[in-house]
């Protein structure tokens, strides 16, 4: 990824779902480090999912973009196995927690355990 794209320059990163790619550019390979506008911004292709990757029917995923600090809520969602308790994934998670917010200048990061609800 370059440098610019990481800060939130004026061209960001992308990834390509695997028929987008198909349907749009017929498979081409040389797609890689192209640039694509999507919603009047640039983004330059940096992959493509395999095939058997599909989450909400996106064609283009773009890394999360958070604002300055404390203007962002971030719910961090998961799922449990039956022999793991809240606590150990409170005490497995929370390192990560406190990198990720020291990192991205995040404002309040809240965890929950991910329901049929959620």
């Amino acid at each position: 990824m370059r440098e610019e794209a990481a800060r939130g320059g004026e061209t960001s990163v992308a990834v390509l779902s695997y028929n987008f790619w198909q349907r749009t550019f017929q498979g081409r390979p040389g797609i890689l480090g192209q640039q694509l506008r999507v919603n009047q911004r640039l983004y330059t292709v940096i992959g493509v999912l395999p095939v058997r990757f599909a989450w909400s029917d996106a064609d283009v995923y773009t890394p999360l973009e958070l604002r300055p600090a404390g203007a962002d809520l971030i719910n961090v969602l998961y799922r449990m196995r039956p022999d793991v308790s809240e606590r150990q994934v409170a005490e497995e998670f929370e390192p990560l927690l406190l990198e990720f917010r020291s990192k991205s200048h995040a404002g309040c990061i809240r965890m929950a355990p991910f329901t049929s609800d959620s």
